[in-house]
């Protein structure tokens, strides 16, 4: 995961953001015990998929899952994740059980409807 590091350009990213990657990355590599609230999950796991890093984002989805297991935003996010990957069955049927609140819900919805026929 230490490539992970090497590859977070300040450039890339708001500087706030890309210290909150490294944040993560650090984490990650160290074991070390550091709080992320869900605001900086939510923000991680978007700034990694737009980087296309899939596993640090399903990474953070993991440890977001731990630390707030009832939280349906992550599921949205773990839907986000399975488009991502192509598995848009996995994600069609998690998005089923989200109450369609956020417009991005409803658009995968439909991106994963369109993509499975």
């Amino acid at each position: 995961m230490s490539d992970n590091l090497d590859s977070i350009h300040d450039g890339d990213f708001d500087p706030e953001i890309s210290s909150l990657m490294k944040r993560f990355v650090e984490y990650c590599n160290t074991g070390k015990s550091l709080y992320f609230d869900k605001e900086e999950l939510e923000i991680l796991i978007a700034c990694f998929l737009d980087k296309g890093d899939i596993e640090m984002a399903e990474t953070v989805l993991s440890y977001a899952k731990i630390s707030y297991p009832d939280d349906m935003l992550f599921d949205g996010k773990n839907a986000k994740i399975l488009t991502f990957k192509g598995e848009f069955q996995l994600a069609l049927d998690i998005l089923l059980t989200i109450p369609a609140f956020d417009p991005d819900y409803v658009g995968m919805r439909g991106e994963c409807h369109v993509e499975l026929h």
